[in-house]
């Protein structure tokens, strides 16, 4: 390697990226076609942020080298194609990387690494059927047994992915040519382990179970047993076999040995319970009353089961009964406590279990509901095991499942029992969990039971060093706290937000006593998402320590409230996702390749499926488009404004060409705060996975596919569409508790149909360039139309959603905010509880979309096919409404504006008589103000300055149906001062918020009485609360003041950009 070379790897592996750019250039001039060094160039380029010119560096660099002499400077060896496909990958081109590999391995047939690297580069991309054919090929050459296999699993792949089921056909034939060694197994000899013959062995199992040849397969697993080393794996994938070839008496049967052998595992005990519900009871047993009266027998007990003996001596016909009858004498063991509750444990919860199940099988059966008697049954299943389990941690999470079916007579049975049980810690915590989850107190019970819980807390050590209270009770009094929040605020009562403030202190006096107790941090966060202040919610936020896939899973914590002005804070966030998903698209590669090298097939269809998983991640999606808006709202010139949209222009691209219902969430965690929080009301069947729901079949309560080994899951058909997959989280106002709906409300306004929007108005942008035409001017009519078309769609989604209709025309937009204003005053002084933000949101949109529309009306009429005068017409209108929107956040500028009298006279009001502060502390102006900046402002600046020149000069001496050019060019500069005029009037509203004092902080100073938090008052009080909550006030107007300043700032950014052209003369 030359020395110049090795300067431009010193350069990259340290970051010097601009530097290697630099080197690359010089390089070059030299030798323009050296493809090494243009890969690295593309290396740099992308790390550099310049993503569209490093897709096409390496396009023309793989497009040279197909032709290139072979040991030319120009010719791809095997380090530049992993250097192109470094920089490929990170970019998503899954199909530049295919035609890259599929080049190489022409040039190079008998190069095996080409060829291999062709296929998993199909595999990536989901091309099945063409990996199929590249291993075909390469078998067909090279006759290697792993190559054959390779053919098998991209055909089992392709009907997995919805390819015709006749290609098994295929499978089933070349699986002849690698038989599993039965007739070697049949030696009574004990066999080897021999991880090849066992993977052999899922491969054939896997293609006859997709065949729907579930006998065969049986017949092959049991001659093949010798290989399944352990009992469970043979059990489990015996199970399945028979449970898909509707033999379900036997899986029950095997189902429930495979229990004997194994009472503590619960996934076989709750596998067992469904499966027994999923057979049709005997034909004698009369199932009227509902499936859960198999269990009433008709005496006042249940038999004494003390040995299996006895279970096999008082079974009957009916599974559900004996399957009672055997978790009710497991329920007669003694814990050890190495056991940790082992076998009993999951005996009382596999009863559990049975009884939901035949709850929800009576249910799909549409038989008789559950009757009081069957929930006392059930009930006191559930009093057993708090009696005996009351004292340990899992104990309210066991239960937990099976709660929110019950009726509240039941639900206030076992509270009682809670309260009668709570001596110790644990218990204490378990009474404290089952109020939280069971219970809707009113105000005055809310704030009794904030005061009770700080009790118990402080009688179990407090803030003491030695042995501090439980962190959960401190938790669930800052709950209760939330609560207290919210009640007030819909009440119109708790504007100068107490009881956030006391929730505040009491969540950083856990932390100062538990610096690492994760709950507290997740509620501050909360706390101070719901108050709008981005930098304190930050400082929190950086302390969790968040690394790998947490990027994915917490980051939905902040990224909704840095969206608008918080630029720097976002684009981190941005790019620790994006980082995230670089090395999952790496090392899942890696992984799924490694899995076919070594045949480890069964792994191969995890890492398809993990893979297809985090491509369709909205936390991704959305964070590619914020980045690009980012680099929108920083541009200060439109030259700037050119060069970022030309930099992520194929990312944006990508983005924008997938459906809503491509991206999926439930990669974020939204359970963060389990066993703090109020239980949904649901079913038994709620609760349950559904499979099968098509016209005459019956529907199962066992979920598929599941794990059948200890190696890997079984390869299967994917669950039908009508199925009832993982559900993704919601958001539910009203319905959830407090807490829980601020961690929800980042889900309402449906997230995906706004990326779809951003990324749709992005595109259409980035068609405006002139970088992106074939002329370098004007762009073609057609290329707009896709992108408004699909953010219309997008628009109506979003709408849709947040309960809001579209506005039927841009002029309507300021009458629906006023309305929104009028209709939701009483949520106005704390926005996060309504939906007030969200339906403002979709005016903010319905703005943007105006602005896009522009250009294809400019185009049309440029084309003659629309009047010029339609074009100024819009254009006033929208200068007007951007103005009256901005105008709904300045209401004491924007009475300025109004303050003339009839005799013509100034007389405006004075600031202190304006009734609204909409940018106090939690109140709507914020949210508002961050949505008309990216939502509106981020599309409409770049438009305007596009028109500005983009609009033809109006000639002397107009042509016929030119008249009306001189009028929209007019209408033009009326817009631009408009928009100027309403930012300008945002801007100095915003300089006036400032809050001089803590009292500033909030909407009114009104004094209300509010219930009292008795254990927060006085010499009751924790030690520390008092110094704490005077703290939070002085961050809490240190941190107001930054938000304004950091909004001011963002909006001074937007007019630097809009006057960056300089006046325009019509």
């Amino acid at each position: 390697m030359s020395g110049k070379l090795r300067s431009i790897y010193d350069a990259l592996d340290h970051g010097n990226y601009k530097s290697a750019m630099k080197l690359c250039s010089s390089f070059l001039q030299k030798q323009p076609g050296h493809a090494l060094c243009r890969a690295l160039h593309a290396v740099a380029l992308e790390r550099n942020g310049r993503v569209d010119e490093a897709i096409q560096l390496c396009g023309e660099t793989a497009s040279a080298g197909a032709s290139a002499a072979p040991g030319s400077p120009a010719s791809l060896d095997d380090t530049c194609l992993n250097t192109l496909q470094v920089v490929l990958r990170r970019c998503r081109q899954w199909s530049a990387i295919e035609s890259m590999y599929e080049a190489a391995a022409q040039r190079e047939p008998e190069n095996k690494e080409f060829v291999s690297c062709l296929f998993f580069a199909s595999i990536r991309r989901g091309n099945f059927s063409k990996a199929q054919q590249v291993a075909t090929k390469v078998y067909s050459k090279f006759k290697e047994p792993h190559f054959l296999q390779w053919v098998i699993a991209s055909i089992l792949l392709q009907v997995r992915d919805g390819g015709p089921p006749k290609i098994l056909d295929l499978a089933a034939m070349m699986l002849q040519k690698a038989p599993v060694n039965t007739a070697a197994l049949k030696s009574d000899e004990d066999i080897p382990f021999d991880r090849g013959q066992l993977y052999l062995l899922m491969l054939h199992l896997s293609t006859l179970q997709m065949q729907q040849k579930q006998e065969k397969a049986l017949e092959l697993l049991e001659a093949a047993r010798p290989l399944v080393k352990l009992p469970s794996d043979f059990a489990a994938l015996r199970v399945q076999l028979l449970y898909e070839a509707d033999r379900l008496k036997e899986a029950v049967q095997e189902a429930r040995a495979q229990i004997i052998a194994s009472p503590g595992s619960w996934l076989a005990v709750q596998d067992f319970a469904r499966l027994v519900m999923d057979l049709a009871p005997p034909e004698n047993v009369d199932v009227s009353k509902g499936h859960s009266h198999r269990f009433r027998s008709g005496a006042a007990e249940l038999p004494s089961v003390t040995s299996l003996e006895e279970v096999d001596q008082h079974g009957t016909a009916d599974e559900a009964w004996n399957a009672l009858l055997l978790l009710r004498h497991f329920q007669q063991g003694q814990e050890t406590s190495s056991s940790a509750g082992g076998v009993v444990r999951v005996a009382f919860m596999g009863e559990l279990e049975l009884q939901r199940a035949a709850m929800a099988r009576s249910e799909l059966d549409s038989l008789a509901p559950p009757s009081r008697e069957h929930f006392e049954d059930m009930v006191r299943v559930m009093e057993t095991f708090m009696r005996r389990f009351a004292t340990r941690a899992h104990c309210f999470f066991d239960l937990k499942p099976y709660l929110d079916f019950l009726p509240d007579e039941h639900l206030a049975s076992l509270l009682a029992l809670a309260e009668e049980l709570a001596e110790g810690r644990e218990a204490v915590i378990l009474a404290a969990r089952l109020r939280r989850a069971c219970k809707r107190l009113e105000a005055a019970a809310e704030a009794s039971e904030a005061s009770a819980l700080l009790e118990s807390w402080a009688s179990f050590g407090g803030v003491s060093k030695e042995k501090p209270g439980p962190e959960a009770l401190l938790q669930l009094a800052v709950v209760s706290l939330l609560e207290l929040d919210r009640t007030g605020c819909l009440a119109g009562k708790a504007r100068d937000r107490r009881y956030i403030l006391d929730g505040i202190a009491l969540a950083r006096l856990g932390l100062e006593d538990q610096p690492h107790a994760f709950g507290f941090k997740v509620l501050l966060i909360l706390l101070y998402s719901a108050l709008g202040l981005p930098s304190l919610m930050m400082s929190v936020f950086e302390t969790m320590d968040i690394k790998n896939i947490q990027h994915e899973s917490l980051s939905h914590l902040v990224f909704d409230l840095l969206r608008g002005g918080n630029a720097e804070s976002l684009r981190e966030v941005c790019h620790n996702i994006v980082g995230f998903h670089e090395d999952m698209d790496k090392d899942g590669g890696e992984a799924l390749a490694a899995a076919f090298l070594k045949c480890v097939l069964p792994r191969a269809i995890e890492y398809v499926d993990s893979i297809s998983q985090a491509n369709k991640s909205l936390m991704w999606g959305r964070a590619v488009a914020e980045e690009a808006v980012l680099e929108l709202a920083t541009a200060g010139t439109w030259e700037a404004v050119l060069e970022s949209l030309s930099r992520q222009a194929r990312m944006v691209d990508s983005v924008a060409e997938k459906p809503t219902e491509y991206w999926v969430s439930r990669t974020q965690d939204r359970a963060l705060l389990n066993g703090l929080q109020r239980l949904p009301s649901t079913t038994a069947a709620g609760g349950m996975l559904e499979v099968g729901k098509t016209a005459g079949e019956v529907r199962k309560l066992r979920s598929r596919p599941r794990s059948v080994s200890s190696f890997a899951l079984a390869w299967h058909l994917p669950p039908s569409p009508s199925s009832s997959a993982p559900r993704a989280p919601q958001l539910r106002r009203g319905e959830q508790g407090a807490a829980d709906e601020l961690l929800h409300g980042g889900l309402e306004g449906s997230p995906a149909a706004q990326l779809r929007f951003s990324s749709s108005l992005l595109q259409l942008l980035g068609a405006l360039a002139p970088a992106r035409n074939a002329t370098g001017g004007l762009p073609a009519e057609e290329t707009l139309a896709a992108p408004l078309e699909a953010a219309r769609a997008a628009l109506a989604e979003l709408c849709s959603s947040s309960g809001s209709e579209v506005p039927s025309s841009c002029s309507n937009l300021p009458a629906a905010a006023a309305r929104l204003a009028a209709e939701e005053s009483v949520c106005l002084s704390a926005s996060c509880w309504s939906s007030v933000c969200a339906k403002f949101r979709c005016l903010a949109c319905s703005l943007g979309l105006a602005a896009g529309e522009i250009p294809e009306l400019l185009l049309r009429c440029v084309n003659g096919k629309e009047a010029w005068e339609k074009l100024a017409e819009r254009l006033e209108s929208l200068g007007a409404c951007a103005q009256q929107l901005a105008n709904s956040l300045a209401p004491s500028q924007a009475s300025l504006d109004d303050g003339k009298a009839a005799d013509g006279s100034f007389n405006p009001p004075s600031r202190t008589e304006c009734s609204r502060r909409p940018f106090a502390v939690g109140c709507f102006g914020l949210p508002w103000l961050s949505a008309f900046l990216s939502d509106s402002l981020a599309f409409l600046i770049p438009v305007l300055l596009w028109c500005m020149t983009s609009l033809p000069k109006a000639p002397k001496k107009p042509k016929e149906g030119q008249e009306g050019l001189q009028t929209s060019r007019q209408a033009l500069k009326t817009c631009l001062q408009a928009v100027q005029a309403g930012l300008s009037n945002v801007q100095a509203e915003l300089a006036g918020a400032a809050p001089a004092q803590v009292a500033d902080l909030w909407s009114s100073r009104e004094p209300v009485e509010l219930p009292e938090v008795s254990a927060l008052v006085g010499s009751a009080c924790p030690e520390g609360f008092v110094r704490l909550r005077a703290e939070a006030e002085c961050q809490l107007l240190e941190a107001h003041r930054k938000q304004l300043s950091t909004m001011h700032e963002a909006l001074g950014q937007r007019l630097v950009l809009l006057k960056s052209r300089g006046a325009f003369k019509p």
